[in-house]
């Protein structure tokens, strides 16, 4: 796994996984630190909805279309909370399966609380909580797994900014709007100048004990999450690491094959 420094809404990273940094997540954590302007892009028209990946099987009768990337796990095509795929949908706090008028520290029902996985948890996965069995969120390594089998490019659906991956195994695509995310009661793209999306994963930071065998702080109020940032003349480089569970960010559910 990846790291960043410090993009205003996140904490100094510091080792939580097992990914080496790479050079270029580097280089575009340069970029955003003296500030970056929107990058043009193309327009990505929506594919019709394919019946064979509609499926009307959760557990509350919805209907929610998914991709085949030819990977471990279904993506859903929408966010929690939206009904086409260039729609931004709804935000959450880690955790949290229901929407907030303010969002902070105080009323995250998991900030420094210890935690283990929540993927399929009724209490604590919102894509469960809001879409039913058998839509979950996904987990850490699964989000990996989508970043390492997808070419991602920044492309504009039904209207929104976000960035597209095309699988490497069977040449699908899936769009992930650059949706921003929700602080106090600010919702949308939080820092001028540049557009970014934030997807949370299921999985809570681990970063092992401290000198004094306690666990760390981060790891109680940090989870991992899916993160892009839209730069000027640059490829995107989708990346995972960890912040702060109280931030809204978007949910973006899987299922199992």
């Amino acid at each position: 796994m990846a790291h960043m420094t410090h993009i205003s809404q996140c904490s100094t990273p510091s080792p939580c996984g097992s990914r080496p940094v790479r050079i270029a997540l580097l280089r575009l954590a340069c970029l955003v630190a003296v500030g970056c302007v929107i990058l043009g892009c193309k327009d990505s028209p929506t594919p019709p909805v394919s019946a064979a990946n509609a499926a009307d099987d959760s557990s509350r009768g919805q209907v929610h279309e998914y991709v085949d990337l030819g990977l471990s796990v279904l993506w859903a095509v929408c966010n929690v909370g939206a009904s086409r795929a260039g729609d931004y949908g709804d935000f959450y706090a880690w955790g949290d399966t229901a929407v907030k008028d303010y969002y902070e520290r105080g009323n995250c029902n998991t900030y420094k609380v210890s935690m283990t996985d929540i993927s399929g948890t009724g209490r604590y996965d919102a894509a469960r909580a809001q879409w039913g069995e058998p839509w979950r969120m996904p987990t850490e390594a699964e989000t990996e797994e989508l970043l390492d089998s997808c070419e991602w490019a920044v492309v504009v659906k039904d209207g929104h900014k976000g960035i597209e991956g095309t699988s490497r195994v069977n040449g699908q695509t899936i769009f992930l709007p650059a949706a921003g995310s929700a602080m106090g009661d600010a919702k949308g793209q939080l820092d001028e100048g540049y557009e970014m999306g934030f997807y949370w994963t299921s999985t809570p930071c681990d970063m092992g004990l401290g000198e004094d065998g306690n666990l760390h702080e981060r790891i109680m109020s940090h989870a991992m999450v899916l993160l892009f940032v839209i730069v000027p003349d640059e490829e995107v480089t989708p990346i995972v690491f960890f912040m702060e569970r109280y931030i809204g960010r978007s949910v973006r559910p899987v299922r199992d094959r």
